[in-house]
C-alpha cells in the first residue's frame, strides 16, 4: 500500500510514529495502562519503596514500550466487536436518518456541502449500501497516485479509531464496575450499595455517543477520501479507474 510517510520511522535521531498509528494504537495503550496505575498506586508505592531506581526505570521502559501491543490489541478488539454497529451509523448519515442525525445535523449537512456530496454521488453512484465499497475503491486509487493526499487525512482516521477503542474501554470499565459492586454487596451481606447500580448503568449512555461520534468523524473521513478523488478527476469506465490525461486537465484549466 502506498505511503508518502511511514507509519514507524527508525532512525538515530529516535522512533517516530505517525500521528494515525499513535492514536489508533499506542494511545489506547497509554490510557489503560495510565488507569491501571492510577487504580492501583497505592499498592505501586507500596512496592516501589523496596526497589532500586534502576529496576523502577527498567519498569517504567518495559510499561512504554508494553503500551503499543497492548494498544493493538484493544484496536483489534474493538474492530471486531464495534466496527459493524459503527458502519451501520455511518451508513445511516449517508442515507440522512433522521433518527441519526438529529443532533449533529447541521454539522453533517455543512460538511456533504463543504465536501460536494451530491456532486460526488452523482458521479460515483454511491447509496448507503455500496458506500464502504464506494470509498475503499477511491482510497485504493488516491494511495497509488496520489498518497499525499491520504497521508494528509490520516489523523482524523486515527481520532476515528481511537474513539472507538475508547468506548470499548469505557464499556468494559462500567461492566468491571457493575461486577464489584454485585460482587462486594454478596460478600458484606448489604445491599446499600447495590443503589449505585442505576447510575453505573445510565453511563452506558456515554460509550453509545461516543461511537455516534466516532461514526461521524469516520463520515469527514471517507468523506475527504470521495471529495479529493472526485475534484482530482478520478472516474470509471467498464469498472476500470480513469485518470484525467494531460490535454483534459490542460481543457479544464482554460
Amino acid at each position: 500500500m502506498a505511503q508518502e510517510v511511514p507509519d514507524i520511522d527508525i532512525s538515530g535521531n529516535g522512533i517516530k510514529l505517525s500521528y494515525r498509528r499513535y492514536l489508533s494504537d499506542s494511545s489506547a495503550g497509554f490510557l489503560l495502562l495510565l488507569v491501571l496505575i492510577v487504580s492501583n498506586l497505592n499498592t505501586i508505592k507500596e512496592m516501589g519503596k523496596d526497589l532500586p531506581s534502576e529496576v523502577l526505570l527498567l519498569m517504567s521502559l518495559l510499561l512504554f514500550l508494553l503500551a503499543t501491543p497492548v494498544g493493538l490489541f484493544i484496536n483489534v478488539t474493538s474492530w471486531y466487536l464495534l466496527e459493524g454497529e459503527q458502519d451501520k451509523l455511518e451508513r445511516r448519515i449517508v442515507a440522512e436518518d433522521r433518527k441519526t442525525i438529529k443532533r449533529p445535523g447541521s454539522t453533517i449537512e455543512m460538511l456533504k456541502t463543504e465536501y460536494m456530496f451530491a456532486e460526488c454521488q452523482q458521479v460515483y453512484g454511491f447509496a448507503d449500501a455500496n458506500w464502504r465499497s464506494s470509498y475503499e475503491r477511491n482510497r485504493a486509487q488516491l494511495e497509488i497516485k496520489y498518497p499525499g493526499i491520504v497521508a494528509a487525512a490520516e489523523p482524523v482516521r486515527g481520532i476515528t479509531i481511537f474513539l472507538r477503542n475508547l468506548v470499548l474501554l469505557v464499556t468494559l470499565g462500567l461492566f468491571i464496575g457493575v461486577i464489584s459492586i454485585l460482587v462486594d454487596a454478596v460478600n458484606a451481606g448489604s445491599v446499600e450499595s447495590l443503589s449505585l447500580i442505576p447510575f453505573y448503568l445510565l453511563m452506558f449512555i456515554f460509550p453509545f455517543l461516543l461511537l455516534r461520534l466516532s461514526s461521524l468523524t469516520a463520515f469527514y473521513y471517507h468523506l475527504q477520501i470521495v471529495f479529493w478523488a472526485y475534484t482530482l478527476g478520478l472516474r470509471y469506465k467498464n469498472g476500470k479507474p480513469v485518470w484525467p490525461t494531460g490535454k483534459e486537465k490542460e481543457n479544464k484549466k482554460r
